[in-house]
């Protein structure tokens, strides 16, 4: 079965849509099958999506992420270490605090070439700006 395509618009701006058989179709191929007693593993992508499910559950310090100790040790209190969630925190506001400039210069001082670096600086620039 190929996709069905649909195709809008005109010029050199056109936009192609799928039908809802033809994207399920295409998930199918991406994604693998859905867990299932057939299939306990979750897809293709299960392994990295556990991966991702443990490492968000210790950044944020969930009860499902505290350390099976043994015993006698395991009576005492739980501990985690905060210290990827404060790192984190402080680099993200580092990264964020200036915006970033582009700079650009031509290749000659010729006048054209000035004017097309200075419009792209702008360009970059001003895309910066917007996000």
């Amino acid at each position: 079965m190929s996709p069905k395509l649909q195709t809008t618009g005109q010029g050199k701006h056109k936009a192609t849509t799928f039908e809802l058989p033809a994207l399920k179709q295409i998930i199918m191929q991406l994604v693998g099958p859905a867990a299932s007693a057939e299939s306990p593993s979750g897809g293709r992508f299960h392994a990295l999506h556990e991966k991702i499910r443990h490492r968000t559950e210790h950044f944020h310090n969930l009860e499902a992420a505290d350390p099976v100790l043994p015993a006698p040790y395991d009576a005492g209190p739980k501990y985690q270490s905060d210290i990827l969630r404060r790192t984190h925190v402080q680099l993200k506001a580092r990264q964020t605090e200036n915006v970033p400039v582009v700079r650009v210069s031509p290749a000659s001082d010729a006048p054209k070439q000035q004017k097309l670096a200075d419009d792209f600086e702008m360009v970059r620039n001003r895309i910066f700006d917007l996000l």
